[in-house]
């Protein structure tokens, strides 16, 4: 019988675990190299994302959606248009318009806006300066992975799960080396008599 006709289970095993670990590597590598290339667009466009924190503006932009916002010129929005806008420093909201009017002895209009969702209007005017720009385009759910990123425990977790990404790919090499070692089988004497 020639031996070369037998399949060897543990040479499939061994080819299979060392493509296993070099398909690993690309997906991290290309994964890493995406996600520094949205960063590095992120910062370089000087883009706006916010993250969706209620559900007054459901279903088009519901409960944890990543939304991307971006600059408008104040005198273009009427009623009907969404927008993104401060409510404190650190709280924006996003609304639709839905009336617009001038203060007596004001030159900028001010805004009432309801989310789509939403039995009443927010109960103040928003003044043109407050306003972040308008929605472009939304993500649903992502938001929710950002903010558990953003915050421990899921900041601690997620640096865990990268430096054992990074150690990952450094080591790939080491792992698909030891797959190749085979154990060679020892030689037994067998006494002559």
């Amino acid at each position: 019988m020639n031996s070369k006709n037998i399949c060897n289970p543990q040479s499939k095993t061994k080819k299979a675990l060392k493509t296993a670990v070099k398909t690993a590597r690309i997906v991290v590598v290309c994964l890493t190299c995406l996600l520094a290339l949205t960063i590095l667009t992120v910062k370089i466009l000087d883009i706006s994302l916010y993250v969706i924190l209620d559900k007054t503006m459901e279903p088009d932009y519901s409960l944890g959606s990543l939304i991307y916002v971006e600059d408008v010129d104040v005198d273009t929005l009427d009623v009907g248009d969404v927008i993104t806008y401060k409510v404190t420093n650190n709280v924006v909201a996003t609304h639709r318009i839905i009336e617009t009017a001038m203060l007596y002895g004001e030159t900028d209009r001010v805004f009432v806006t309801k989310g789509d969702n939403a039995k009443e209007s927010y109960p103040e005017f928003i003044d043109a300066d407050d306003i972040v720009g308008v929605p472009k385009f939304v993500i649903p759910k992502i938001g929710n992975l950002l903010l558990w990123v953003k915050y421990p425990p899921g900041t601690y977790i997620s640096i865990g799960v990268g430096v054992f990404l990074i150690l990952f790919v450094f080591f790939s090499d080491n792992i698909i080396s030891r797959i190749d070692r085979e154990k060679k089988p020892k030689n037994k004497k067998v006494k002559k008599r």
